[in-house]
């Protein structure tokens, strides 16, 4: 169901992007891998994790998710706007524009009340159309930005490939006294690495998006390097047209 729903997502957004860079009707709005059913030119990331707490009258970071108030057992909530009823466990579903080309899709439930506070949790998927991959520093500020974490990263690289969402290349395997060691150009960390060692890049996905990778080399072979680790992005909703 979920694939269903991002293949007719990417399919609305390429052909509304044909006129312009992604001009959906923008709505307010707040670890990570490229998958087979996204198209070349969309970016998908899965945050498994997603959590945040809100007082009353505050809403989810970037979205049309207000928290308004208790009631007894149950909790005042708005969603596009619109009042209703939750209780404990209940759903908490946003879509919509997070910023120039990043749809999103929150997927939370509500949980108790602490000290007046209403702490929701979920996941979050991410599509970031048409990127612009480049290597650089994350911004000195990012207060302004949307932030999220531990977006969990997967990939097997083939030799000569880059690393899917980095301009990293896995240049092949070499022997350096016994132990078989990783070439990788165009990381931020050492460009030759043992199984265990780390892998960071930092970078923009687009000129609003910025992501840093946290990777540990989890296999070498002569053929395919296997990655696993996380990612932050950090993305800026003052550019919602």
């Amino acid at each position: 169901m979920k694939l269903r729903f991002f293949a007719l997502m990417t399919i609305l957004l390429l052909a509304m992007t044909a006129c312009s860079d992604l001009s959906l009707p923008s709505s307010p709005s707040s670890s990570a891998s490229p998958t087979a059913t996204v198209p070349a030119n969309v970016i998908q990331f899965t945050v498994p994790a997603y959590t945040v707490s809100l007082p009353p009258g505050r809403k989810v970071p970037g979205t049309q998710l207000e928290y308004v108030g208790q009631d007894r057992d149950a909790y005042m909530v708005k969603i596009n706007g619109t009042e209703t009823t939750k209780r404990r466990g209940d759903s908490f579903i946003w879509n919509g524009v997070l910023a120039r080309g990043v749809f999103a899709k929150y997927n939370l439930r509500l949980t108790t009340a602490v000290l007046g506070e209403l702490p929701v949790a979920g996941m979050v998927d991410l599509m970031i159309l048409n990127p612009e991959l480049q290597q650089a520093e994350l911004p000195n500020d990012l207060s302004n930005y949307l932030t999220f974490n531990n977006v969990v990263v997967g990939h097997s690289v083939n030799v000569g490939e880059t690393i899917p969402g980095t301009t990293a290349v896995y240049e092949g395997m070499v022997d350096q006294q016994g132990t078989q060691m990783a070439q990788i150009t165009g990381a931020n960390s050492f460009s030759t690495l043992a199984t265990g060692d780390s892998v960071v890049w930092n970078g923009k996905v687009r000129e609003n998006v910025y992501v840093r990778y946290t990777l540990r080399v989890a296999t070498i072979s002569a053929d395919t390097l296997r990655l696993v680790g996380t990612a932050s992005l950090w993305i800026d909703p003052r550019t919602q047209q």
